[in-house]
């Protein structure tokens, strides 16, 4: 997604007074009442700030994605330092736009689109992957001045332009298997397994018999994940106390030292920290081992391609702007 689209919540009102470009309009720097704005609004969208072969960017539109991304940088500065960074955004942004009008045209003229489904789906993954529901999604957009609606719009500049390096750039990338062969040779202490353990812990609290509970377990009377669902006060109590695999250089010190003496199955001592005690079990021991070729050869492919597909895009569009008519007008 381009950069001019990341945003984080901002006060419109400060980041409008902060921007201190000359180009803005003085009454727009001044009056900010709901009134004011929306006549400055239609004032900014009647200002052109680019044509791409027919195709108009209003100044407003540019000016709304440059202050998301200066709000997100944190510049509020008016020193030249500051005035020289929002500059660059507001180039960058501008920029930005005209690139995605020129994909959109290609799109349009090799039959590429993306449809609403698309657009649903993707949101909605996205919508997971912050563990939001749509209507805390939505109220977070409106926090950061904009919408499901203008969200949605840049979701399809995304894919279809993902699509388009598909076609136009990506199928074109070849990654030999000597280089792969090669990379792997100088990069191999990269590919390894980091020393780890698998472990489960019961938390107790000052009021329980640590000594009782580790007996328990120890004479077979509880399991370990059982003891843990009955006296664990710890959050992964209910998954029988299990934490997971952790990198041996992650764990605190006192852990490493008692399950440096502790075999696969085996129950810790008991270990106190002020008011609170601990019982691990070690589950797995992982120990450092190298991955073969076989086993990283898609990484390896994946990390090649990258810079490869980079430089053939910049070539790609590079090629678009030059046979597009792009008047800007600022």
């Amino acid at each position: 997604m381009p950069r001019y689209l990341s945003c984080l919540p901002l006060s419109m009102a400060a980041a409008i007074l902060s921007f201190g470009l000359s180009i803005l309009p003085s009454a727009f720097l001044c009056a900010f009442t709901p009134s004011a704005y929306a006549a400055e609004r239609t004032l900014l969208v009647d200002k052109v700030a680019a044509v791409v072969n027919g195709e108009m960017i209003s100044l407003f539109d540019v000016q709304r994605y440059s202050l998301q991304e200066i709000t997100r940088q944190g510049i509020t500065g008016s020193d030249p330092q500051s005035e020289s960074l929002r500059r660059k955004i507001f180039q960058q942004t501008l920029d930005g736009m005209i690139m995605d009008i020129l994909i959109r045209q290609e799109a349009e003229r090799y039959k590429v689109s993306v449809s609403d489904a698309e657009v649903d789906n993707e949101t909605l993954m996205i919508m997971q992957r912050s563990q939001m529901t749509p209507k805390q999604f939505e109220n977070q957009l409106l926090l950061q001045g904009s919408s499901l609606k203008q969200f949605k719009e840049q979701v399809q500049h995304s894919i279809l332009r993902q699509r388009m390096m598909s076609l136009m750039v990506a199928r074109k990338i070849v990654v030999t298997k000597e280089e792969v062969s090669a990379y792997y040779r100088e990069h191999q202490n990269e590919f390894t397994t980091q020393h780890s353990v698998d472990v489960a812990m019961i938390l107790l609290g000052p009021m329980d018999n640590a000594e009782n509970v580790r007996k328990d377990i120890a004479s077979g009377k509880l399991s370990f994940a059982e003891a843990a669902r009955k006296y664990s006060a710890a959050p992964n109590a209910i998954d029988g106390g299990k934490m997971g695999v952790i990198p041996w250089k992650d764990l605190n010190p006192e852990w490493r030292r008692v399950l440096a003496n502790m075999r696969v199955g085996e129950v810790s001592p008991i270990i106190r920290s002020g008011n609170a005690a601990y019982l691990l079990c070690l589950n797995t021991t992982i120990e450092d081992t190298s991955l073969n070729l076989e086993e990283v050869a898609a990484e390896i492919e994946d990390r090649l391609r990258e810079p490869k597909l980079n430089q053939r895009f910049e070539e790609y569009y590079g090629q678009l702007r030059k046979n597009a008519v792009v008047d800007i007008r600022l």
